[in-house]
Order: C-alpha cells, then sequence, then structure tokens
C-alpha cells in the first residue's frame, strides 16, 4: 500500500493493552475502556507554492504540503541540527541536492501528500 500521508478520510483504531505482559494478539479490544479525549489535526495546504532553496532554515518554513521541495546543491550548506524534528511535505517532489546533513538527535521525515 503506498503512502498516502494524512488525507480527508481517516479512519482510528485504539488497541490498549490492559496488561503490558499480556499485548492483545488479534487486535481487539481485551476490557472496555472510555476514551475521554481524542485530538488530531488537518494538513495545512500551499499546493502551488515551489521551494527551491540553497539552504534550509527552520525559523522560515511554514511546514505547509506544497507542490514541491528541493534544497541544496553545489556550495549550499543545508542540513536539519541536533535537537530539531523537521518535516517536508509535497506532493509532487521532494529532493534533497547535494551535501544535507541530519545530525545526530535530530529527525528528518520527507513526506508526500495528495492535495484536498
Amino acid at each position: 500500500m503506498p503512502n498516502v500521508g494524512a488525507n480527508a478520510t481517516m479512519i482510528v483504531k485504539f488497541d490498549i493493552w490492559a496488561d503490558k505482559t499480556h499485548p492483545s494478539t488479534n487486535n481487539s479490544l481485551d476490557a472496555v475502556f472510555e476514551i475521554d479525549y481524542f485530538k488530531f489535526y488537518e494538513l495545512k495546504m500551499d499546493c502551488e507554492t515551489i521551494i527551491d532553496e540553497c539552504t534550509y532554515y527552520l525559523w522560515t518554513y511554514d511546514n505547509k504540503v506544497k507542490k514541491s521541495i528541493s534544497y541544496g546543491g553545489n556550495g549550499c550548506y543545508s542540513g536539519v541540527l541536533t535537537g530539531q524534528d523537521v518535516t517536508f511535505r509535497a506532493t509532487n517532489s521532494i529532493t534533497i541536492k547535494g551535501n544535507f546533513t541530519v545530525e545526530s538527535g535530530a529527525s528528518l521525515l520527507l513526506d508526500t501528500n495528495p492535495c484536498y
């Protein structure tokens, strides 16, 4: 199944272990639980914007789904620093060019999503 990212149609399934030493093996609940609070978010869309930058700056990126994203190239330094969690989302493509680094203790998620 291809990665479709988060989209408008969503099924949420809860599988909670009542006893941590005996997890559920059939993905069904073995006890009755009442869920008091559940929160989800909808991705913000900016699907006509193309980003083609030499250097990535965390403080200027707005986390919206773009049409395409491209970072890096000759003479550019671009990367994700220790302690940063960065997600790039685009509908068409995400391209990393040249020396793009993700330091130890950082994370980078590249995710393609449909525009809706």
